[in-house]
């Protein structure tokens, strides 16, 4: 199941590659992919903490908000904004991969679209 939900989230970031040559921005926006992994509650604090500083951070420096307890008490959410280019799309999905392979657990629900933004 941990394979399909991978291969499904791989295949969505792909598509919206498509989704973004056809959509135009006004002015000087481009269009960005927009991420928001929704993470569960089942670590502690402390790996959650060396997650963000030693895995997110590195990947995407000053490109991403965490909204704390954005689910309650059952998690959290990291809201990313970069470039709709291969490379980008790499680190997210390397990001993912850190993720399961560290807490042997998917990172869980993955929202994906492409905001017209001024950078």
């Amino acid at each position: 199941m941990g394979t399909l939900r991978g291969f499904a989230i791989l295949v969505c970031l792909l598509g919206l590659h498509t989704q973004a040559q056809a959509q135009g921005c006004a002015g000087a926006a481009n269009a960005m992919l927009r991420a928001d992994l929704h993470f569960g509650r089942a670590i502690s604090s402390d790996d959650w903490a060396y997650y963000l500083a030693n895995e997110l951070s590195p990947r995407f420096p000053a490109r991403f908000v965490v909204n704390a307890n954005a689910l309650g008490e059952r998690g959290n959410v990291v809201s990313i904004v970069i470039g709709n280019d291969a490379a980008s799309r790499a680190r997210l999905s390397a990001l993912l991969a850190s993720y399961k392979t560290r807490f042997h657990r998917s990172a869980g629900v993955v929202l994906t679209r492409m905001p017209c933004v001024p950078f």
